[in-house]
């Protein structure tokens, strides 16, 4: 978010990237090649955050961003900006605690097809949160200029060319959802329950 702040987009992307991609590639490594299962699809992702966050955080001081100071940190700033944020994925983590308890219950490979699912719908997702934190700092720069005009046509851009890839990802992740999941496994019951779930 700060990255975003600073009108830094490509560099918030590239650190949001190296963890969601690494997290990608870990999980089938892990779950399957390894036979962890879903205690590895866990260990994936807590290494696709910090790699996330080692990424985001040297980036932090290159390209004229605001570096990091614990010094000059002031925790009202702090908790004012990113309690939303934390709120936000707070509750998705809660949810997703949920659904992989009630999903245990059917067993490892529903956890596996659950966890598959949600990765491939996931590159979808942050295509669409990308877009929509591009969005960001182009509002604030012409809203800070009084160019409201500006701020309504790139909204309704935003809106209009986020529901249309999210349309046309719909149908293609409904088209060719075995072989989306087949691409990260290819045990036949997590591709046939992933199917379904996807």
């Amino acid at each position: 978010n700060q990255l975003r702040l600073c009108g830094n987009v490509r560099d918030g992307m590239t650190g949001l990237l190296s963890g969601m991609l690494s997290n990608m590639a870990l999980d089938p490594l892990l779950m399957f090649v390894f036979k962890m299962g879903f205690i590895g699809a866990g260990y994936a992702t807590l290494a696709g955050q910090i790699i996330g966050c080692i990424v985001l955080t040297l980036l932090a001081k290159r390209h004229g961003n605001i570096p990091i100071s614990i010094k000059k940190a002031r925790m009202y700033h702090i908790l004012a900006g990113g309690l939303p944020n934390f709120s936000r994925q707070a509750i998705t983590g809660a949810a997703l605690v949920l659904l992989n308890v009630a999903a245990a219950h059917y067993g490892e490979s529903m956890i596996a097809a659950l966890t598959v699912s949600l990765k491939v719908i996931a590159l979808a997702f942050m295509i669409m949160i990308g877009w929509g934190q591009g969005f960001q700092p182009i509002c604030a720069m012409n809203y800070g200029a009084k160019q409201y005009g500006r701020v309504k046509k790139a909204f309704s851009i935003t809106v209009i060319a986020g529901t249309i890839f999210l349309l046309l990802a719909a149908i293609v992740l409904y088209i060719f959802a075995e072989q989306c999941i087949g691409i990260i496994s290819n045990d036949a019951e997590v591709v046939s329950t992933g199917s379904t779930l996807l």
